[in-house]
């Protein structure tokens, strides 16, 4: 799929050059490159802890796709990634029940 293509190449950059290589270039569609190319320039290091909120690349491009789909202006500020729902559920109550003396 294209997403697990173009987090393998995230993951080993090298692949890139040896997929390139192929005799059957088609193989792997050039938007998968791209994309992966974008990601990487974007991110330091794979191993590298990232901004808390999810890396900024990915929060534009879905505050792009939020604005296409709902119609109303996104702003990859106001985004947070995380693991899945259930993860994102988590973060939100850990907020909500947070002591204000916490803080």
């Amino acid at each position: 799929s294209f997403i697990r293509n173009v987090l393998s190449i995230v993951v080993n950059p090298q692949l890139k050059v040896i997929l390139q290589d192929l005799k059957e270039p088609a193989a792997i569609p050039s938007d998968v490159f791209t994309r992966a190319e974008k990601y990487l320039a974007a991110i330091p290091d794979i191993g590298a802890y990232s901004d808390s909120q999810g890396i900024l690349t990915v929060r534009e491009e879905v505050a792009g796709f939020l604005q296409q789909r709902d119609g109303f202006p996104a702003n990859p500020d106001d985004i947070f990634l995380t693991n899945g729902a259930s993860e994102g559920v988590r973060l939100c109550m850990q907020v909500l029940l947070r002591s204000p003396s916490a803080s």
